[in-house]
């Protein structure tokens, strides 16, 4: 590992705590630590350490980063994903931008809730909470996440879009920036932030 791939594996450490508290379940800790059993008749409050190891499961220090010229990037993407080794690859032209390395982050988490029952389950209250959120701020969000999985788009599940579209509010970026793809530019069209 270079040193700008140490710098660029702390900046996603840094965001995963400032930003992704959602989608490694910390936020809904309260809720999911705790579980009721039946012992003699009566119900009982139980702390669970089941979620130390979804915790582990989803944690962004462990995947590896790496920047990468430019020239040696499939299909000239600015980032990429790879779950099968676990990597965050960045276009070396990117590797100061915020909103990529975070593009890429919400892929590493999709891909390690995928093919996990357990994990597949929280998902989808993500999912929920994300869009009570952001339907709040959002006009026609539900149109804008129908339209994105008939489009062209498969690689960007509903949870993407979402969460995305969240980073762009808390940031203040436009709508559609760690998205990428041309996004920015239809949401700025669509002016569909709510007063």
């Amino acid at each position: 590992m270079t040193e700008e791939e140490f710098y660029l594996r702390s900046k996603a450490i840094g965001y995963e705590d400032m930003y992704f508290k959602d989608l490694t379940l910390r936020k809904f800790q309260k809720y999911i630590s705790t579980v009721f059993i039946e012992k003699d008749g009566k119900w009982i409050k139980v702390t669970s350490s089941a979620l130390d190891e979804l915790y582990w499961k989803l944690d962004i220090s462990e995947w590896c980063f790496k920047i990468v010229p430019d020239k040696d990037m499939e299909d000239n993407v600015l980032g990429k994903c790879e779950i099968s080794e676990k990597t965050i690859k960045i276009a070396e032209s990117q590797k100061n931008k915020k909103s990529v390395l975070q593009h890429e982050m919400i892929h590493a988490y999709e891909y390690t809730f995928d093919g996990d029952p357990v994990l597949d389950f929280y998902k989808q209250i993500i999912v929920l909470d994300l869009y009570d959120r952001l339907s709040k701020k959002i006009s026609n969000i539900k149109k804008h996440l129908i339209y994105n999985v008939h489009g062209d788009d498969i690689i960007h599940s509903p949870l993407f879009m979402i969460k995305s579209l969240e980073l762009d509010l808390r940031l203040n970026y436009p709508l559609g920036k760690v998205y990428g793809y041309g996004k920015e530019e239809i949401f700025t069209s669509l002016k569909c932030i709510k007063n």
